[in-house]
């Protein structure tokens, strides 16, 4: 349920920033202890074309998919490759334990 709950809150803030409704010119902050998120870091919006890829995961990282199925596939070793319009939300895990939101936009 824990895990449930930070990656509900991870994807609303996500999602809000995708929206305009929070606006963030850098990295911005993000602490919810209440609802089990110890840190995280929303990033502003990556925009990609279809076909473009972006290296997210390196050494001692990983990155998960939260939304956006379809709009990019993301293998292994954290590499995005945009496969069609679309919003995104990826999660990257460093071993720092500070997790990055990085909401995507794919364009034509």
């Amino acid at each position: 349920m824990k895990y449930m709950s930070k990656v509900l809150m991870s994807t609303v803030l996500a999602f809000g920033l995708l929206s305009g409704s929070v606006g963030a010119l850098g990295a911005e902050n993000v602490s919810q202890s209440s609802v089990g998120i110890q840190s995280s870091t929303v990033h502003p919006v990556l925009e990609l074309r279809v076909g473009e890829t972006y290296q997210f995961a390196g050494k001692g990282f990983s990155a998960q998919l939260i939304s956006g199925h379809g709009v990019i596939s993301l293998d292994q070793y954290g590499k995005a490759t945009a496969l069609s319009p679309g919003d995104a939300v990826v999660h990257v895990h460093p071993k720092s334990g500070i997790t990055q939101i990085r909401p995507i936009k794919v364009l034509p």
